[in-house]
């Protein structure tokens, strides 16, 4: 389970192999700070309930580390990919192709049952939730 909070607060709730070959929950909570044009902060925080047992709190935090702590498997993936695509993107190809970000354009599904403040929209695979989200903090910049 994982979602944002508008505009750069992230909860993501996983399961992850423990070091004995099974299986343990991990919270992780995660601000994205943007320091200039090409350079974000990112924090993360590992979260527990403070009456949680001692040994399924060790458990859930090596897991966590080594999946997303700064040498963790998924964290190092990812960033990777990240800064990879910001490189290539500046390449000369980037400068002379366009990018086609129409995927699920027609498809924006609205929850008309969302009991929440302003929209929330369905699960797809789409570019719907990336449009929406810089779309609205351009219209924050904006004002």
């Amino acid at each position: 389970i994982g979602g944002n909070v508008f505009p750069n607060l992230g909860l993501m709730d996983v399961v992850l192999p423990d070091m004995e070959g099974g299986l343990v929950a991990c919270l992780s909570l995660r601000a994205w700070q943007p320091i200039d044009v090409n350079r974000t902060e990112i924090c993360s925080w590992f979260l527990v309930e403070k009456d949680t047992p001692k040994e399924f709190k060790e458990h859930s935090y090596h897991a966590y580390m080594r999946g997303f702590g700064s040498g963790g498997a998924f964290e190092q993936d990812d960033i990777q990919a990240w800064c990879e695509a910001s490189q290539t993107a500046k390449g000369s190809m980037g400068r002379r192709l366009l990018q086609n970000v129409a995927l699920g354009i027609a498809n924006r599904q609205v929850d008309r049952e969302f009991p929440g403040y302003g929209e929330a929209l369905m699960g797809n695979c789409s570019d719907t939730i990336w449009r929406d989200f810089y779309g609205t903090w351009l219209k924050y910049l904006a004002d």
